[in-house]
């Protein structure tokens, strides 16, 4: 890249400079530019009429263009090596002004034989602007050097309250960026509600994500923030513990103490959660970006976080000794104080392997009949919501729910107590869901009887869709009808076979559900009350 120089005892302009073409009679100034410099322009290249004729003319353009472009590479390239904020569309568009007062610049000719010409063309075109607000861009070698006046702060995470000053290439505010970052939040949840992005449950689920932002990023102008928030708000992702404002240990401390403690390993939030925080808030940053407030260069590679355990370490499966474990619950044990839901919701998921919310939210009329099979129908009509579309699906019911424990006389007998819902005594929790109170009572069964790992991931109510689908695998299923079971898009499969080709026969899928088996006697759980004879 070339940079033009010129000293007082005068400027060559008649050597044509780099970076000019012509085209019918009018020279265009052209520069590529760098890949790394790409996603803060948008552009592989600035091109650009000089509105002249004049090669003289286009040359002088030209120098002062290589000029402003080559300072602000280099001060961006020292920006990306430095933690701090840089507003990078603020300085884009300041970068974009420049360029346009340089190309419709009316040059006096004249200015050619003086000395001091390139000097007075730089004071001619920026002298009208507000040194308290802009940075000029200006050639090292050359007298007008404007100080460089704006301030940024950086974020210092042993005391988020506090910030330090430091010289930065950051240019006039952007539009909106002094909103405060608790208003622009705010801002985004109202766009998201309007514009029906969410289900009624997400929701639920995502404004309290949204808003916890605020627990760990002091509430400061949106243009202040800076890479270093974005660590430490990683960093705070990463280790603070799961629902730490609801345990006695940690509510009552502030995120730096809380930083400061040591927490095990168990009580940290899962990989899962860490990563869907930072997505909740790199899709904050990006709708922000999209606003116009501001715009964080690399923050997408800041706010990412990689598991180092594989995908199928995450969960532990359940073994026979688990298993048995669970028949162990108060509701296997005939107490009269459990609700049905506790008896039938594990056994409906050992069998099927569904998902605990496609199952607490079932209808009496959800159990059907196709092609003469009795079937589970998994659907979101009604009140209901599933996971994704492929979540829609009939699962064959298993023989030993079918005929050894009578579930269809266990419909019968909702339908007959006039129940709309399988379940009617699950309540619906503030997200929405009503498989959150049944799930929290399944936890502490699951600690009484001393259900734990023993390998690398969790034992939760999913490790029984994940132990379904374990049994179904090594069995030699194929994936698309595992995945059809499961209710589950085949990540493997071409456009012939998810679009062209139809679902399998809910016969065929019946054969498949056969298959599931534990080696633990079953026998007993038919003298159960909740059997209906």
């Amino acid at each position: 890249m070339c940079c033009s120089n010129s000293t007082k005892s005068g400027h060559n302009s008649s050597k044509k400079a780099h970076h000019l073409t012509k085209r019918a009679g009018i020279w265009y100034y052209r520069h590529a530019v760098p890949e790394r410099f790409r996603p803060i322009l948008i552009h592989d290249e600035i091109k650009k009429s000089l509105g002249t004729t004049s090669l003289e003319i286009a040359t002088w353009k030209a120098q002062v263009l290589e000029s402003i472009i080559f300072l602000f590479f280099k001060t961006a390239e020292n920006a990306q090596k430095t933690p701090g904020i840089v507003n990078w569309l603020s300085l884009k568009t300041n970068l974009m002004e420049k360029i346009e007062n340089v190309c419709n610049y009316d040059f006096d000719p004249s200015l050619a034989t003086d000395p001091d010409s390139f000097d007075k063309m730089i004071h001619h075109l920026f002298s009208n602007q507000n040194a308290a607000t802009h940075t000029y861009l200006i050639p090292h070698n050359h007298s007008y050097h404007y100080p460089f006046t704006e301030q940024t702060q950086f974020f210092n995470p042993e005391n988020p309250e506090a910030t330090r000053p430091v010289d930065s290439f950051v240019l006039k505010t952007g539009v909106g960026s002094n909103k405060l970052l608790s208003e622009a939040l705010d801002l985004y949840i109202e766009e998201k509600i309007r514009m029906k992005t969410w289900k009624i449950r997400t929701q639920k689920a995502e404004i309290p994500r949204i808003r916890a932002i605020l627990h760990v990023l002091p509430d400061i102008p949106l243009k202040m923030l800076t890479h270093d928030h974005l660590r430490f708000y990683r960093q705070a992702c990463m280790k603070l513990p799961s629902n730490w404002h609801k345990k006695q240990r940690y509510r009552n401390k502030t995120i730096k103490e809380i930083l400061l403690m040591d927490i095990p390993e168990d009580e940290r939030r899962s990989p899962k959660t860490i990563q869907h925080n930072l997505e909740v808030f790199r899709g904050f940053l990006n709708w922000a970006t999209n606003q116009g407030y501001i715009y964080i260069y690399g923050m997408e590679k800041i706010l990412t976080y990689k598991s180092t355990k594989r995908d199928h370490e995450l969960r532990d499966i359940l073994d026979d000794e688990d298993i048995e474990k669970i028949l162990m619950f108060p509701a296997y044990a005939d107490d009269a104080n459990v609700p049905a839901s506790h008896f039938w919701i594990p056994l409906i998921a050992l069998f099927t392997g569904a998902r605990l919310e496609e199952i607490c939210q079932l209808h009496v009329d959800d159990l059907c009949e196709d092609e003469g099979i009795s079937c589970f129908d998994f659907n979101s009509r009604n009140d209901k919501e599933v996971k994704s579309k492929s979540s829609n699906r009939l699962v064959p019911i298993h023989p030993f729910l079918l005929e050894d424990l009578n579930i269809l006389g266990f419909v019968k007998k909702r339908k007959k107590e006039g129940e709309t819902r399988l379940f009617p005594e699950l309540r619906r929790h503030t997200t929405g869901q009503l498989g959150s109170g049944f799930s929290k009572w399944f936890g502490r069964q699951k600690k009484r009887f001393g259900i734990v790992p023993k390998g690398k991931g969790k034992k939760d109510f999913h490790s029984i869709r994940h132990t379904v689908t374990t049994q179904l695998k090594h069995m030699g299923v194929p994936e698309q009808m595992c995945c059809q079971l499961i209710g589950h898009q085949t990540q493997t499969a071409t456009i012939t076979f998810t679009r062209y080709g139809k679902p399998y026969p809910t016969s065929q899928i019946c054969e498949v559900v056969k298959k599931i088996s534990y080696n633990i006697d079953l026998s007993f759980l038919k003298n159960s009350h909740f059997i209906v004879r």
